[in-house]
């Protein structure tokens, strides 16, 4: 989930922040009792991480799109195919042109999929 924070934005005049929550992760156990899991939300300052999370959501839909057109025939295992290749070459860009430019900033928690390793492995 991607959303933009308004009340973060230029008000102490260090920008706009782009809010995420990650979508591969497991996320963080609620309790020791419960097995009920939350996914933190993310606030990040750059235009890149913005572009990186937009990527990665059309990547993990393109695959799931894929899985779901998943069939026994050759013309439904090709169309499953296509989707896959699709998510891949999604993967790859967001590894090679965006994920590099996101800056590191000190403090600010790090989601898996926001590295370039990572969405190589996912092009894989």
């Amino acid at each position: 989930m991607v959303a933009f924070d308004m009340a973060s934005a230029g008000a102490s005049g260090d920008g706009p922040k782009f809010k995420w929550r990650s979508t591969l992760s497991l996320g963080i156990r609620l309790s020791l009792v419960s097995k009920a899991t939350e996914k933190p939300i993310v606030k990040h300052p750059s235009v890149y991480w913005e572009g990186v999370s937009v990527l990665v959501a059309y990547g993990v839909a393109l695959m799931n799109l894929g899985a779901k057109r998943a069939g026994p025939s050759e013309a439904q295992a090709n169309e499953a195919i296509d989707y896959y290749c699709r998510a891949a070459g999604v993967f790859r860009l967001a590894a090679a042109t965006w994920a590099p430019r996101i800056p590191a900033l000190k403090g600010l928690p790090v989601c898996p999929e926001m590295n370039s390793e990572m969405l190589q492995a996912l092009a894989e």
